[in-house]
């Protein structure tokens, strides 16, 4: 797909001046498509509420220990990729993957306080 975007992306910017009008419908048509995306994001958490409430009343309140264990087994690969991959890497080019996770501790506890990498994000 991204593949087919930019290719197609190209084939606009190569024939600028007969393909303005498709450039003008999808600049147009990306206006609903954000708002129908933002209204989703505000839909989400009632979504989401919605379902754990139906899973906790059909399967009761032990079901959210296989979440638990989801989560658990998330951030737990994911520190085991930071210190083992990362590190090794991180050896390899001459520097300490530790000492490089405490100079940018601050942006990555927004990261983690935001839930999004946007907010550290310069610009």
């Amino acid at each position: 797909m991204l593949l087919i975007a930019i290719l197609f992306g190209i084939g606009i910017s190569t024939t600028m001046p007969k393909s303005k009008p498709v450039l003008d419908f999808m600049e147009a048509l990306a206006y609903p498509i954000f708002k129908v995306v933002a209204i989703l994001m505000k839909l989400a958490p009632i979504g989401a509420f919605g379902a754990i409430a139906f899973t906790i009343g059909k399967y009761g309140i032990s079901s959210i220990g296989n979440l638990l264990a989801l989560v658990v087994t998330f951030y737990a690969t994911s520190l085991l990729f930071v210190i083992v991959i990362l590190g090794a890497v991180a050896r390899y080019n001459g520097f300490s993957i530790f000492r490089f996770l405490k100079y940018i501790k601050d942006e990555l506890l927004l990261v983690l306080g935001t839930s999004s990498s946007e907010a550290a994000c310069p610009a």
